[in-house]
């Protein structure tokens, strides 16, 4: 959520990219008191589906999807060029872990994704966030248990 903040959006929407992740997304969106919703998949026909937010319009928002991990990044950049054919004025992705198999990065970047941060769980080029002190945080309350 800090890292995000840090980005100074104008007129920012936090997506989940299923109601599964919807919690962890409005947790990130409670650190700057963003809006937060999450993507629904609607199938128009049999080869052909809409991704959209259920309740938010994208338009002319900043849209930041959050996933706990993002691997060939597949479904976020099917979601990304969805959202900025809906008027997004821009997307980016966070993620606890940034797995990123080999094109992931490139086949988001070619989606529109403006950004990719994660945390260092998982090395790599998008690893911006630390996630060392919650690690810590997380064994010291383990042992006091």
């Amino acid at each position: 959520g800090g890292y995000i903040g840090d980005l100074r959006l104008k007129n920012p929407l936090v997506l989940a990219p299923d109601e599964g992740a919807t919690d962890f997304a409005a947790d990130v969106a409670a650190v700057s008191g963003w809006d937060c919703d999450h993507l629904v998949k609607t199938r128009l026909s049999g080869e052909e589906v809409r991704i959209a937010p259920k309740t938010i319009d994208a338009a002319g928002r900043e849209v930041v999807i959050v996933d706990d991990i993002i691997s060939t990044g597949g479904t976020l950049a099917t979601a990304a060029c969805m959202l900025r054919e809906q008027g997004a004025a821009s997307i980016h992705a966070a993620c606890v872990h940034g797995v990123l198999t080999s094109g992931a990065y490139t086949r988001l970047r070619a989606a529109g994704v403006a950004s990719v941060v994660s945390s260092d769980t998982y090395e790599n080029a998008s690893s911006f966030i630390s996630a060392a002190n919650a690690i810590a945080t997380a064994i010291r309350e383990d042992a006091h248990r």
